[in-house]
């Protein structure tokens, strides 16, 4: 992107031809519409694009800003046509390349700003060459510009003493070291030091008993915002790996406890089957010893002989067998031969 700077004085004498807009001034200052805001648009110029584009023809846009600042009348500057709005005092003093998206209505509010906070002197300079004011966003209008006299502030009325009770907590310092500030008349009744009364309605000045205002959901999650997009510290790929190996050690290490842990427990496991086997062998030695003692038959692997049933009980397992029918079964009705 380069301009020419040899084709902008043929282009001056043309617009210098036709008729130039008078300014509106409103009690010394200027209109913030694209014809207005002159002490804006003569530090602005147009944009194709919000990024940088190189070296050459950024020293091209520079030559032609000076021979465009220098050539041009100060009331011919108007608001620019292109897509973004670029300043030129970034660009020539700071080697910024500074835009703003140009939207319809008056944007000249913010780039004024931009121009009273980053470049003071300059903008100050040419606006006190112009005879404009270097705010005029700020500047009241009206048929004076003297600023409106400050509202006499009201006097407070003076207390009346209050008798003390003998009962009372002793006064404090003396009325005349401390500030005297108008608050709420005094009731009559006492009230006790430890809890005082908050006066209704509370002013904004008066803060000792405002509540601890807890956060609300939009402010953690504001909160959360911030911590996130929070720039993380550089690390460099060997601390990253470095970081990987001591998690898989990590990892292994649990890993190797864990396996040591059931091995343990099938050990114990094993061991407490063994002792039960140990323990059934000894019953099984020692029931055949009481066989021996008394005179029964003792079998040849140790175990005591079946129980002989007792006399009067059958050896079936059902103490009565069923009747088997004539008929098949199942039958309405059960056979009886009696």
């Amino acid at each position: 992107m380069s301009l020419d700077p040899d084709m902008l004085p043929a282009q001056v004498s043309a617009d210098s031809s036709q008729p130039a807009p008078s300014p509106q001034p409103i009690d010394g200052a200027y209109q913030s519409a694209g014809t207005g805001a002159q002490d804006v648009w003569f530090f602005m110029a147009d944009a194709d694009s919000q990024d940088r584009p190189s070296d050459e023809a950024v020293a091209d846009i520079i030559a032609a800003d000076n021979v465009r600042q220098s050539t041009l009348a100060f009331h011919l500057f108007k608001k620019p046509k292109s897509t973004r709005i670029r300043c030129t005092l970034c660009l020539r003093e700071k080697n910024e390349w500074r835009t703003w998206l140009n939207r319809i209505g008056g944007i000249s509010r913010p780039m004024r700003e931009h121009l009273s906070k980053e470049h003071p002197t300059t903008y100050n300079q040419k606006c006190s060459e112009q005879g404009q004011a270097a705010e005029p966003e700020h500047t009241p209008a009206g048929p004076s510009s003297n600023p409106p006299n400050p509202p006499p502030q009201p006097t407070p009325k003076p207390q009346t003493p209050r008798r003390e009770s003998p009962q009372h907590i002793p006064p404090g310092p003396a009325p005349s070291a401390v500030p005297s500030t108008p608050g709420p008349p005094s009731s009559s009744h006492h009230v006790h030091a430890a809890y005082p009364q908050p006066p209704y309605p509370r002013p904004r000045h008066h803060t000792p008993w405002e509540p601890d205002r807890r956060k609300t959901a939009l402010e953690f999650a504001q909160e959360a915002v911030d911590v996130a997009s929070r720039p993380r510290q550089s690390e460099t790929i060997e601390e990253l790996r470095a970081e990987l190996e001591q998690v898989k050690a990590q990892r292994d290490h649990e890993l190797n406890a864990r396996r040591l842990l059931e091995q343990e427990l099938y050990r114990m496991r094993e061991a407490a089957r063994a002792r039960d086997e140990e323990l059934v062998k000894v019953s099984h030695l020692i029931s055949a010893s009481l066989q021996a003692l008394v005179g029964g038959p003792v079998s040849a692997s140790g175990a005591p002989p079946p129980a002989m049933p007792v006399q009067g009980t059958h050896s079936h397992p059902h103490p009565h067998p069923p009747v088997a029918y004539p008929y098949p079964y199942p039958y309405p009705y059960p056979y009886n031969p009696s």
